[in-house]
């Protein structure tokens, strides 16, 4: 009796061995597939590369025609694996503040609160600096600046954002109000908080601009692109800026 009884036991061993060899197996075949963890269909940055190219697709009509006659006529196009991942069109000439925002944390101190830089074309959606969903759609990209409470520090190195705007409501390249700005770009996400898109200066920038570079260690896409604003008064060239176009922050707040 005791014999049967250990071999009943063995057996039974034997099977759910059996059982976590094949899961496990399964397991990490579907990880490398990309079948585990994903909660969206949206390719995510972890998992994405990108590539830029030059592209004279004009502005988009959905833009108003102000805006359309602000920018220049051709874009810079971002290509995902999955085909076009978006669009971006540049100002072309980008008006300086009346006066140098010397705050801490502030990379380009020439530019007002408010100010049009550009526009852009999702095709298939994306996510912004705190990885909020971005709907497929054009929209404007106006300057702003990161609050300095305590609800904000440590998510991003610098201060300046651009936030995106739905195209519809942004009929006109003039500067726009920042409570203006910041309740018009609520709507795109749909949530309290609006879409911004991290801007960075030009020290890691490679030499031929424009140029579209990854910070594997953060897993952020940036393009570098030069905008029609003197970088100070002693240098009246463009202003090289990075603008983080896919990646997020580590901690959203």
């Amino acid at each position: 009796m005791r014999d049967m009884f250990w071999q009943f036991v063995l057996r039974r061993r034997v099977i759910a061995a059996s059982i976590v060899i094949v899961s496990l197996a399964f397991l990490s075949v579907a990880w490398r597939a990309g079948a585990v963890g994903t909660s969206s269909g949206l390719q995510t940055s972890a998992t994405a590369t990108y590539r830029l190219q030059p592209s004279d697709a004009p502005p988009p009509q959905e833009l108003s025609q102000a805006v359309r006659e602000a920018l220049n006529s051709d874009s810079l196009h971002v290509i995902g694996a999955n085909g076009s991942f978006c669009h971006l069109w540049l100002r072309r000439d980008i008006p300086p503040g009346t006066t140098l925002n010397r705050g801490i944390g502030i990379a380009f101190p020439q530019l007002a609160v408010g100010t049009l830089i550009g526009a852009i074309r999702f095709e298939s959606g994306a996510n912004d600096y705190r990885n909020q969903i971005i709907n497929p759609g054009v929209y404007t990209l106006r300057y702003d600046l990161q609050p300095t409470d305590g609800n904000h520090q440590g998510t991003a190195p610098f201060r300046d954002f651009l936030l995106l705007v739905p195209s519809s409501v942004d009929a006109t390249p003039g500067l726009m109000k920042e409570t203006d700005l910041l309740d018009a770009s609520r709507k795109t996400t749909g949530t309290t908080h609006p879409a911004i898109l991290s801007l960075v200066p030009a020290e890691n920038a490679p030499v031929a601009i424009p140029a579209l570079t990854h910070v594997a260690e953060d897993d952020l896409w940036v393009l570098f692109f030069r905008a029609a604003v003197p970088a100070a008064a002693a240098s009246p060239g463009p202003t090289v800026m990075g603008l983080v176009i896919a990646g997020h922050a580590a901690e959203n707040h």
